[in-house]
């Protein structure tokens, strides 16, 4: 059986913008894997799913960055194909200047599973005052 995907941002300040439909997501989650940037917001999601995973590693100057969210992308289907509930968080709207969520959840739909993206606040939102 397949797991599911929700993909939630954490808008650009974690504390104040994370709505509670995408905390209830991260607290719910068999595994949340997130990539964001900033120590505040990592000790949040971890706070609120000890079975969290840092994507950021991912990262390298000797990688191009297509590889890199292919990657991501390929983590959260892995776990999805074991029957766990995933929790994809990005900083920002996960849908917004973002390859691997749109790419992880066309992707999850693909096999077969359910797959979602809640809003989030982006900087073009947050910094537009």
């Amino acid at each position: 059986m397949l797991g599911t995907l929700t993909v939630v941002g954490t808008g650009m300040d974690a504390f104040r913008h994370l709505t509670p439909e995408a905390r209830a997501a991260i607290e719910r989650a068999d595994i949340v894997l997130y990539c964001v940037c900033d120590a505040p917001a990592e000790l949040l999601i971890r706070t609120l799913n000890k079975n969290a995973e840092d994507l950021f590693p991912m990262y390298s100057e000797t990688i191009p960055r297509y590889v890199t969210y292919r990657r991501m992308t390929e983590r959260a289907i892995d776990e999805i194909k074991r029957g766990r509930n995933v929790c994809l968080v990005f900083y920002g709207h996960p849908g917004v200047c973002a390859t691997s969520p749109h790419a992880a959840v066309a992707e999850a739909r693909r096999v077969g599973a359910k797959a979602i993206m809640l809003p989030s606040i982006s900087s073009h939102d947050a910094y537009l005052r």
